[in-house]
């Protein structure tokens, strides 16, 4: 980045670890005298921090990419993240260009105080990968690799409150966070008028210790996102994911037995190689008696450079086959989603309130607030469930 750039515009494509990694960028930048703006138009250089997690995400990359290029020809454009790194630098259309390092990020000692916008703060507590998954490129491609220890997460947690009302731990692969039992104490242990949950949690790490510590502290929000990916043992091998459902049917029970209130949402992959209509069945089994609040739906993506890119030469799902999965499976997940929804009307709920007066429930329930006047609200407020617009709750504040 040039000494003549003063503004520069950031835009994030993926996870919340991304959100994070740009947020500490941005943070950064300031620090050294540039100034962050809010649309592409007002700013010297646009920095584009990519997503190389399914085929899909590259390709809608692609695209603003090229858009903002032709609207912007004089403008720089400058690329970073996951696709950069996947395709070593070369991951330039239009007039961007690639930097397959960025020293604001490639720090792990560089903290960010504050996730600017937000009632929610993101923390990255560990950042890439070690596992083996074979559909999987994050281990080659998020980097640097980093596990922050527990006393550095309650410090960044701490300063995290002056601004912000939940705090929100994210891990690539929280099985990899070995101290995870620690962080909770250390959480449960902070003073103030706050929440927190986990992005995600792989259900390695789900231990009884762990779910029984996560019990104990009320603010902690009950809402378990759990990548499971799929509900059979013989696609899970294939995966490599270092579980089976037997394993997963455990954390569950013991999560039900031990927390008040908790709810599940699940990641899921159709037309993984091998997956037989009986595999997809057991999903489908699964889903319906969990019921999770949210299913997130991946179709396989073929991805060069995985041990499931080699898989498809001999076990091939038919694209036709896993577009008809993914609509079947999307179908029962919206039923399900539209059941808790309907279960939810007339409950008072606390929501963490964003500028927009939308927020989320403590199980992850999308709120719009009407009749209020944003200047009066607080960062969490207590609200009753008034009816459903589409895919969000309506509320008022109680």
């Amino acid at each position: 980045m040039g000494q003549t750039v003063g503004k520069f515009y950031i835009k994030d494509f993926g996870c919340k670890i991304n959100q994070y990694d740009s947020r500490l960028l941005s943070e950064n930048l300031k620090n050294i005298g540039k100034s962050c703006v809010n649309s592409p138009e007002h700013a010297d250089i646009i920095i584009i921090n990519t997503c190389s997690v399914t085929n899909r995400s590259e390709s809608k990359e692609r695209s603003y990419i090229r858009k903002i290029s032709r609207r912007y020809p004089d403008k720089e454009i400058l690329t970073i993240g996951c696709s950069v790194r996947r395709y070593k630098g070369n991951f330039k259309f239009g007039a961007a260009t690639s930097a397959s390092s960025f020293i604001y990020l490639d720090n792990p000692r560089t903290r960010i105080k504050k996730f600017r916008g937000h009632s929610r703060g993101f923390i990255t507590i560990q950042h890439g990968c070690r596992g083996n998954c074979t559909y999987c490129l994050v281990r080659q491609i998020k980097k640097p690799y980093y596990v922050k220890n527990p006393s550095e997460v309650i410090e960044e947690a701490k300063g995290f409150l002056e601004n912000h009302k939940e705090l929100v731990l994210c891990a690539t692969n929280s099985a990899e966070y070995i101290k995870l039992d620690e962080l909770i104490l250390g959480l449960a242990n902070m003073k103030g008028n706050f929440r927190w949950r986990f992005s995600s949690l792989n259900p390695l790490s789900l231990t009884e210790k762990n779910i029984e510590l996560l019990s104990r502290d009320k603010r902690f929000c009950p809402h378990f996102h759990i990548p499971i990916q799929s509900a059979n043992n013989s696609v899970l091998k294939k995966m490599n994911r270092g579980y089976d459902m037997q394993k997963v049917g455990r954390v569950i029970d013991n999560i039900k037995k031990n927390i008040t209130g908790a709810v599940f949402a699940f990641d899921v992959i159709v037309g993984f190689p091998g997956e037989s209509e009986s595999c997809f069945t057991d999903t489908l089994d699964f889903i319906e008696e969990t019921k999770p609040v949210k299913v997130h739906i991946f179709r396989f993506s073929n991805c060069k450079g995985t041990k499931a890119y080699e898989f498809q030469k001999s076990i091939r799902v038919d694209e036709f086959v896993k577009r008809e999965r993914m609509e079947i499976l999307r179908n029962m997940a919206e039923k399900i989603r539209e059941k808790h929804f309907k279960d939810a009307v007339g409950a008072v709920k606390e929501v963490a309130v964003e500028k927009n007066m939308r927020g989320y429930t403590r199980d992850y329930m999308p709120i719009i607030i009407k009749g209020a006047d944003a200047m009066d609200i607080k960062a969490l407020e207590k609200v009753r469930i008034t009816g459903i617009s589409g895919r969000i709750l309506t509320a008022v504040i109680v």
